[in-house]
């Protein structure tokens, strides 16, 4: 990123808290904490995701290498 575009975010993020403590833009919204059963589903989510990317890489390499 060149700096005048950090330069710039960072000038932004203070007008908008200014902003916000003034009462003229709204708050930022934090969503709720997740559950433990949430950030368990998440772990499986992950996992299943990344086996299957590694089953397709392989897919994709065997394929290459003129296997069927």
């Amino acid at each position: 990123m060149s700096r005048i575009h950090i330069y710039t975010q960072a000038l932004l993020a203070r007008l908008q808290g200014a902003a916000r403590r003034m009462g003229l833009q709204k708050p930022v919204a934090t969503p709720p904490p997740l559950t433990r059963r949430q950030l368990l589903l998440m772990a499986q989510d992950k996992k299943k995701a990344e086996e299957r990317a590694r089953h397709l890489a392989l897919a994709r390499q065997l394929k290459a290498h003129g296997h069927s």
